[in-house]
């Protein structure tokens, strides 16, 4: 999954969904990224790397046999730079339920806003 941010005033990024209180995402907000698992909202942050952008940034989620999730970024939309390259495990996300889904995330005050020039969702095989 991709996508491409053009603006923000809200923390935004991509996410793999479980629901509203069961995910893993990767969220930008000034020249930052976080990526953090939220499990039963109970927020646990992974990781913080500071970025300089000068316009759009390109992120990517790939998720591998089915409950690996792997995030990246990039500043030119070609070269990407993996962020927790081990692989975030999420087989505690879905609750019994429920399927996970993909999605673009935004989160803020109730007049902040997010906006994405893109989304691209792609079932790529793995060679092994």
């Amino acid at each position: 999954m991709e996508a491409k941010i053009v603006k923000s005033a809200a923390s935004s990024g991509l996410a793999l969904i479980g629901d509203n209180s069961n995910m893993v995402r990767m969220m930008v907000m000034n020249d930052k990224i976080t990526i953090s698992k939220l499990i039963n909202a109970e927020e646990e942050v992974l990781m913080e790397k500071s970025i300089k952008t000068s316009g759009k940034l390109t992120l990517r989620l790939g998720v591998e046999d089915g409950q690996k999730v792997s995030f990246s970024y990039s500043v030119d939309g070609k070269s990407f730079n993996e962020l927790e390259p081990s692989g975030i495990d999420a087989k505690e996300l879905p609750p019994w339920d429920r399927a996970l889904r993909v999605g673009l995330v935004a989160s803020g005050k109730s007049n902040s806003y997010a906006i994405f020039d893109s989304f691209v969702l792609r079932n790529l095989a793995i060679a092994r």
